[in-house]
């Protein structure tokens, strides 16, 4: 009988391991636990993670330089020298389970490292799902679900401006238990308007639907005005609306259509983010072998931005999550045209991983300049992700509103990504700190909100020069010496210089924290550390008043602001150190004594 391969072991190693994340949820489940709870034992987590990534780090690290230095000596006789680089990639890739396991964590020296990291995995793995305690007690995720189901069910009637006016045509149709609503924002503009001032505008809601279409609606909208108080249904219509691409709206609209509002099938297609994230960290695990994976789940179950308080039980949105990694680990294993596909899909529902391409951008530009040719592999990798960009643009212009539904989107999602926001976070909002929050009230809000672009408009040169120096640091970095799926991880540094996107699409330092967690060099150690440490940090901040650290809340504005200089401070270190030796030896250079002309250099070609 023929043995099993080692990728069959590894999936397997793997899969049993997310069938015993069910125990510590099953043990947490028992056990009172509320929002502050959860939290307390999250930051901790972080922490010990903190701590144990550098000591693994410290022992991955000496074993590298070991055996890159016994290896350098043995092969010195026939004139070929193994460099570190190869010696990662051999490393990495792992030729089967337990090779890889001797590579990062060898088993007479760090069997205690090894079964501690395994028990953190699967507590922070367990942790995701908040133990089992989900939404307390609930799965569904009612307020992104409200927006997002019927954004997508309904796009062709309600495009992205008529959510909440056709909610409260519908609910007045249904009875009106949303007539005590005042205040409602408005989707044409972004502000807050009064409920009958909406409710005035022409032509009715009622209009662009057929009869049997605006029947489903306030079937859908009288379940979801069932799970959700009413107090929560009049904060929900101060959002900012549905704000999918067209191309997300396509295929999630599949998804409501077969589901509709019947529990059992609702909670099967809220379940698939947590299935895709899954099976992203089991990519890892057939990428980078398993102490890369085990401290990917570790990161994953308590990376703060995609905590499942604010995106648990929704309707993919992890989804672009999910691609960006198992890009990763194609580029990793060298799938360079299926990694370009899964990047067009990440950046066609979300357009910001569109940036993660830079790092290997920079590295074709600088090879066509010095060598004048293009290397195939990239060849193969620009191929597939143009040809997922052109699929999944024509699926978005294919429903009801054709093409325009891309113009619609652009005409939507401009305002509201330049709109300051309390949970935004990027180099901006280290440079814009907020002066004051904005609140559901139009004057003061407004006044937030002016007083903010007004200082943007004076602050943006000094953004600009500081984005352009780290993409020059970044450039310099990725000429030569990084593997290429460091330089695909080097793309979350422009996210942050170029955009704010909202806290939770922080979810996509998971990509980086992969690569970091081969430790290939010290500084991604040191810098994994960092980021498990800023995950703590956000915890306490997120509950300092129910723990008693401080006397007020800790408000959106200042989580956003420590986090945009956690990050500031993170990739700061990145670029320093892809960059230093080079521009130290520019410096060396430059301050060198001119050669004599009349030497004669007899040190050869």
């Amino acid at each position: 009988m023929r043995a099993s391969s080692p990728t069959s072991k590894q999936l397997l190693w793997g899969i049993a391991f997310f069938a015993a994340v069910a125990v510590p949820i099953l043990v947490g489940r028992a056990i009172p636990m509320d929002r502050t709870t959860v939290e307390i034992v999250q930051g901790a987590l972080a922490l010990i993670g903190a701590v144990l990534v550098w000591w693994i780090g410290i022992t991955a690290l000496d074993h590298s330089t070991t055996t890159t230095t016994t290896t350098t000596t043995t092969t010195a006789s026939t004139g070929r020298k193994k460099n570190l680089s190869k010696s990662f990639e051999e490393g990495a890739r792992g030729r089967n389970l337990h090779a890889t396991s001797e590579k990062f964590l060898p088993r007479d020296s760090s069997r205690p490292l090894w079964v501690a990291l395994v028990v953190l995995a699967l507590l922070s793995a367990a942790s995701f799902v908040r133990f089992g305690h989900f939404h307390h007690p609930r799965f569904l995720h009612n307020w992104d679900l409200y927006h997002y189901f019927l954004g997508a069910r309904y796009f062709d009637e309600l495009g992205y401006d008529d959510l909440y006016r056709c909610t409260l045509e519908a609910d007045e149709e249904l009875g009106g238990r949303l007539s005590d609503v005042r205040r409602v924002r408005d989707l044409r503009t972004l502000g807050y308007t009064t409920r009958s001032r909406l409710l005035r505008q022409e032509p009715p809601c009622r209009d662009g639907f057929t009869e049997s279409r605006w029947e489903s609606f306030k079937r859908d909208l009288r379940f979801f005005e069932s799970i959700a108080s009413r107090r929560l249904f009049r904060s929900m219509l101060q959002d900012k609306g549905y704000n999918g691409t067209p191309a997300w709206t396509a295929y999630v609209r599949v998804l409501t259509e077969w589901s509709g509002t019947d529990r059992g099938r609702l909670h099967a297609i809220c379940v698939l983010d947590e299935v895709l994230l899954v099976v992203a960290l089991l990519a890892v695990l057939w990428a980078f072998g398993p102490r890369v994976f085990l401290v990917a789940v570790v990161f994953a179950g308590l990376n703060y931005a995609t905590r499942f308080q604010h995106l648990g039980g929704s309707l993919l949105r992890l989804d672009w999550l999910a691609s960006l990694t198992i890009a990763l680990c194609c580029v990793k294993k060298e799938r360079w045209a299926l990694a370009g596909v899964l990047v067009a899909h990440a950046t066609m529902a979300r357009l910001f991983p569109l940036l993660f391409v830079t790092g290997l951008l920079f590295r074709v530009v600088w090879v066509v300049i010095t060598e004048r040719r293009l290397e195939q592999r990239y060849v193969r990798f620009g191929a597939g992700l143009a040809a997922g960009l052109v699929a999944l643009g024509l699926l978005g212009a294919a429903g009801e509103r054709g093409p325009r539904a891309w113009s619609e989107f652009v005409s939507n999602i401009v305002p509201h990504a330049s709109a300051p926001a309390t949970k935004r976070v990027g180099l901006k909002y280290v440079i814009l700190p907020f002066g004051g929050a904005p609140r559901p009230d139009e004057a003061r809000g407004q006044t937030v909100n002016d007083a903010m672009r007004e200082r943007w408009s004076r602050r943006q040169p000094l953004a600009l020069a500081v984005a352009a120096l780290a993409l020059a640091l970044m450039f310099v970095g990725s000429r030569r010496g990084l593997e290429d799926v460091e330089l695909f991880a080097l793309g979350v540094v422009p996210v942050f210089l170029l955009l704010s996107p909202t806290r939770y699409y922080w979810g996509m330092l998971l990509v980086p924290v992969v690569v970091w967690a081969v430790m290939r060099h010290r500084w991604q150690r040191e810098v994994l550390v960092l980021t498990m440490v800023m995950q703590a940090v956000l915890y306490a901040l997120g509950a300092s008043r129910r723990l008693g650290l401080t006397s007020d809340d800790i408000g959106d504005a200042t989580l956003s602001t420590v986090a945009s200089w956690c990050l500031l401070s993170i990739f700061g270190y990145v670029l320093w150190s892809i960059s230093r030796d080079e521009l130290r030896g520019w410096w060396r250079a430059g301050k060198a004594p001119p050669k004599d002309a009349g030497a004669v250099d007899s040190g050869g070609s």
